[in-house]
């Protein structure tokens, strides 16, 4: 019965051993390196910032499973509209974070975007990792202000910043809390630095980020690189 089955992915007839991906779309998968300390970046080395200009504050760190470039990008991007939960189990194998939380919290979805997609693919990849850690899920945060970001382009989401507020049971609950906060895409980070801010002002300790994938650059990094004659080490986009 292997002529029914098609690549989550791309739609091409995958071999038997690959599915449910083809072997194309599963060699395309690459784990992310660690990502600088100071800005996020993947291409910074270890020793030091290629981009001090640029902080994750109030975020403590930032980690990613992949890259969002190229047939990668492509992957991710059909696994986000997906509901299969053989695709959910290739792509979230890679799902792992080894700092010591106690909560995790998906990024909030707005109610048209959770419609739209009929799920909440944040939600499903802070599940994952709390299944794997042990470590609670909740759901403390709430969308107030910004609307959904996947219909802005890079730009508008620099300039318009998403409003975001605790839940009750969040204001209560949340105080002396390390926190893994948990998206599924990251473009320029504006939404987790604002969630991050709402976690830290209602007395969480700190807040860990993790996202599924990572855009390499952003339009505002891009311009800061070319004023300073950088440009070209951050030219890799999705």
């Amino acid at each position: 019965m292997l002529f029914l089955l098609t690549c989550l992915a791309c739609d091409n007839s995958p071999e038997a051993s690959s599915f449910p991906l083809c072997p194309e779309c599963r060699e395309s998968l690459k784990a992310a390196p660690p990502l600088c300390a100071r800005c996020g970046s993947p291409i910074c080395p270890s020793s030091r910032c290629l981009r001090p200009w640029i902080t994750l504050v109030p975020l403590k760190s930032l980690s990613a499973a992949y890259l969002l470039i190229g047939p990668s990008y492509r992957v991710l991007r059909r696994w986000k509209i997906s509901a299969s939960p053989a695709f959910d189990r290739h792509v979230l194998r890679k799902a792992r974070t080894q700092h010591d939380i106690d909560v995790i919290v998906p990024v909030p979805q707005s109610l048209r975007r959770s419609w739209a997609l009929r799920h909440s693919p944040a939600r499903k990849i802070a599940h994952w990792l709390s299944r794997d850690t042990g470590v609670p899920l909740r759901t403390y945060l709430e969308p107030l202000k910004g609307g959904p970001q996947a219909e802005l382009s890079q730009s508008e989401r620099l300039s318009r910043k998403r409003k975001i507020g605790l839940t009750p049971v969040g204001k209560r609950e949340i105080a002396g809390k390390r926190v893994l906060l948990v998206d599924d895409f990251v473009t320029t980070g504006s939404t987790l630095k604002s969630c991050a801010g709402a976690l830290l002002a209602a007395g969480a300790l700190e807040v860990h980020a993790y996202c599924l994938g990572l855009r390499p650059g952003n339009v505002a990094e891009e311009a800061e690189a070319s004023r300073t004659g950088s440009a070209s080490s951050i030219q890799e986009s999705a």
